[in-house]
């Protein structure tokens, strides 16, 4: 059954007419509507819909946007997920508390969509993710003394954060 999918922030592409949406499963990376989509910004302000006129899988999906109608890295705009439930490209995801954002408007570098930290053997998956929210919020209470590097979506290093033996950031270095 067709569905429709929105992303609202795209100010910089108002009025734009060729916006792709491609969105693949993240299972197995298989295309779920076949030759993209072609994304309609009806007020003009850069915020597309894109109709799908194929069957939703009932899992999270990759969302990636594109200038022309080619999945090339030299035409990408988005890199993002369409979580289950949400029809708004990166909606459902993490959001951080109140505390969690003034410490993070107070110090820290510009935002970026970031991936987990590349994983030392003896870190477990909650150990990772308290150990970006410790690069953002500037303590843990995960290993400390150590050295993390985070990456963009697109696998670039995005920067390193080092913390004290207390568990407190002691650095951020962009890459």
């Amino acid at each position: 059954m067709a569905f429709t999918v929105t992303l609202s922030n795209l100010a910089a592409f108002a009025g734009a007419s060729n916006l792709q949406l491609f969105l693949r499963k993240t299972s197995d990376k298989t295309l779920v509507n076949t030759g993209g989509d072609t994304g309609v910004d009806a007020s003009s302000v850069g915020a597309f819909s894109w109709t799908v006129s194929e069957d939703r899988p009932a899992e999270k999906m990759l969302a990636r946007i594109y200038e022309g109608s080619s999945e090339t890295a030299a035409n990408l705009v988005i890199d993002s997920e369409l979580n289950v439930g949400y029809t708004e490209i990166g909606a459902g995801g993490v959001e951080l508390d109140s505390d969690a954002r003034v410490k993070l408007a107070a110090d820290q570098p510009d935002y970026a969509p970031l991936k987990a930290p590349e994983l030392r053997g003896d870190l477990t998956l909650d150990e990772a993710v308290d150990l970006l929210v410790a690069a953002l919020v500037g303590v843990t209470s995960q290993p400390s003394g150590t050295t993390e590097k985070f990456k963009f979506v697109d696998g670039a290093d995005a920067f390193t954060t080092t913390f004290d033996s207390n568990g407190n950031r002691t650095g951020v270095a962009l890459a």
